[in-house]
């Protein structure tokens, strides 16, 4: 492989036509085409997109360097008059454009409402809820429409009050809960999610070691459903209020009481 460079007069050397680039001849091997080799010769160094490219971009920011540089000071003299004038008024004389730095830092109306947020609403827990970073373990478990119906969840609570006053927290005894056609999951406070989350849709009822209060979280017709027991007694802290159950709940939000449940539950705490 060959450089040769086509014969050019010296009164052509600045004319646009003259050729300034090598025209690559190509020898003849005995194989034919380009030597195996091609990488390590010298021409491999220049004839390449890398350095092509490179003199390109050369090239244009030498063409543009000095109307680009005219424009800077052009805009550069106006705006320094219109930033001087009212520390030096005789500025105002010299001929100017009228262009400031008075720029409203405040951004536009749909960009600020973007940008607004509540931490204490900024995850959807499912079920129309929202919630803070504590409760953010529940997006992983959002309530389906496939789970309770507002009947199975009266049936459950009916079964659980008949139930604690007579055996207390031994749920191995339960009779009214076990002769349920979905039988609710009985777990602790750190199994509750970690190990049965999946059992949401049939009702899972907490059980305590040292404590006869027995809350019951569950998906109820797509929304998150908690309620407290204690003998005979219920309360709703959150969700469908079933019969015979107290309404506790807060209105358009998650009561302290049903926060302290969810957290108790929480799987990120096993």
């Amino acid at each position: 492989m060959a450089l040769a460079f086509p014969q050019v007069k010296v009164g052509k050397l600045f004319s646009r036509r003259a050729k300034s680039v090598p025209e690559i001849k190509q020898d003849i091997h005995p194989q034919g085409g380009i030597p195996a080799n091609w990488y390590r010769l010298g021409i491999s160094r220049y004839a390449n997109w890398g350095n092509v490219y490179t003199k390109r971009i050369a090239l244009l920011s030498f063409r543009l360097f000095y109307p680009v540089l005219g424009v800077g000071l052009f805009a550069g003299y106006h705006l320094m008059i219109g930033m001087a004038a009212p520390l030096f008024p005789p500025l105002m004389r010299l001929p100017h454009l009228p262009v400031s730095m008075n720029l409203d830092p405040t951004p536009p109306a749909w960009i600020a409402s973007n940008l607004e947020t509540d931490r204490k609403t900024y995850f959807d827990l499912g079920g129309g809820l929202q919630g803070d970073e504590a409760l953010s373990w529940m997006t992983s478990y959002r309530p389906l429409p496939t789970g309770m119906s507002a009947a199975d969840l009266d049936r459950l609570a009916t079964a659980i009050k008949a139930d604690l006053p007579k055996y207390g927290t031994a749920a191995d005894k339960w009779k009214a809960v076990n002769s349920l056609t979905s039988v609710p999951q009985i777990a602790k406070p750190k199994t509750a999610i970690a190990q049965y989350g999946d059992r949401l849709t049939a009702g899972i009822v907490v059980v305590f070691d040292d404590s006869a209060v027995v809350p019951v979280v569950s998906h109820v017709a797509g929304e998150w459903s908690v309620l407290l027991f204690k003998g005979a007694n219920c309360r709703t802290l959150l969700g469908p209020v079933p019969a015979g159950c107290a309404d506790t709940r807060t209105p358009n939000g998650i009561s302290k009481e049903a926060r302290s449940v969810l957290s108790m539950i929480d799987p990120r705490k096993v």
